[in-house]
């Protein structure tokens, strides 16, 4: 049976559907944390045309939505597969405390891990910003979670008067001679300095040099920026899913 494999953040819900292992069609959609199982019918099904004789697994950091999750799969006849923290994986899980662990740090590990070989460190740039590190055993150590990217900027607008959002890129100095150009330097060296000492202190951890494999919304514009890349993939909690059920 193929696998149909779902990441559900807080803002996107990523969708994938796996024959064998091989990833043979993807969608998207906005995350509705109120949707209903309809509504979830709809969005996979009519719309995405997703085949409905298809195992499910899911990965949600909303875990309000699981009723309708479930009764989406009740409704469908599908087999639905909802995986945690602590649920078992190839990597062995040394999380202090797996059941308060984010199914899509575990599972974008799993799939770093795959892609890179270990030690690798996974890292996730979206709502927030999430750095985690995988042993040369690969054990699952944990890692790091602070404010995403563009959540930081929208804080740092709201929470002013005077302030007004700007694109977040390179700035053609270093020192900003108005404010817009003082907002896009401190935004990007803020964001580049954040990550790479998270970055620095995980491999200082771990005792290498570790690949970092990248996924989320802001993977692409910030790798360019980091050294030692060995991926970027959007789907990766989609890979970690079907490394785990196949």
């Amino acid at each position: 049976m193929q696998l149909l494999a779902i990441d559900q953040g807080n803002t996107r819900t990523k969708l994938g559907l796996f024959d064998g292992g091989t990833r043979r069609q993807t969608a998207a959609f906005s995350t509705q944390k109120a949707a209903t199982a309809n509504d979830l019918e709809q969005a996979i099904f009519t719309r995405s045309g997703f085949p409905r004789d298809v195992h499910i697994g899911l990965c949600t950091v909303a875990p309000e939505t699981l009723p309708a999750w479930e009764a989406l799969a009740a409704r469908v006849g599908c087999r639905l597969t909802v995986l945690t923290g602590a649920s078992p994986t190839p990597l062995t899980n040394a999380y202090a405390t797996p059941r308060t662990l984010g199914p899509d740090r575990l599972l974008a590990a799993v799939a770093a891990a795959d892609a890179a070989g270990a030690p690798v460190i996974s890292i996730s740039l979206g709502t927030a910003m999430v750095v985690d590190a995988v042993s040369a055993d690969r054990k699952y150590l944990g890692g790091m979670i602070a404010p995403g990217i563009g959540l930081a900027e929208r804080a740092l607008v709201r929470g002013t008067s005077a302030l007004r959002a700007v694109t977040w890129r390179r700035p053609a100095e270093a020192i900003g001679g108005s404010t817009e150009e003082s907002l896009v330097s401190g935004w990007f060296y803020h964001s580049l300095g954040s990550l790479r000492g998270m970055i620095s202190a995980t491999r200082k951890a771990l005792g290498a040099n570790a690949p970092l494999v990248l996924t989320g919304g802001w993977a692409k514009q910030i790798a360019p920026h980091l050294d030692g890349v060995a991926l970027v993939d959007q789907y990766l909690v989609l890979r970690g899913i079907a490394l785990t059920l196949k």
